[in-house]
């Protein structure tokens, strides 16, 4: 996987601005307390390690991507231009 992967894609130009390494993913568990959710109480228990990406395809596609070892895609949002602010 190359941090600046930068080329064609099938809706156009795609460009990386992010790769975060290792990221962690957690399933949120139920409140077990009127204090709320405690981080600490998730220590160990990620249902996945990966890498985050985040993906501008042209300038209407946004998506953040979690990528596997191996390459492949764990899950992937999508963030069409009516949904998101640019700043420029």
């Amino acid at each position: 996987m190359n941090m600046m992967d930068m080329g064609k894609s099938e809706g156009g130009y795609e460009n990386t601005l992010m790769t975060k390494r290792p990221v962690n993913v957690f399933q949120i568990p139920p409140v077990t307390s009127a204090a709320g959710h405690r981080a600490e109480d998730w220590r160990g228990k990620q249902m996945w390690t990966g890498d985050c990406k985040i993906v501008m395809e042209g300038s209407q596609l946004c998506k953040i991507q979690f990528i596997n070892a191996d390459g492949t895609k764990f899950a992937e949002s999508v963030m069409r231009d009516e949904h998101y602010e640019r700043f420029v």
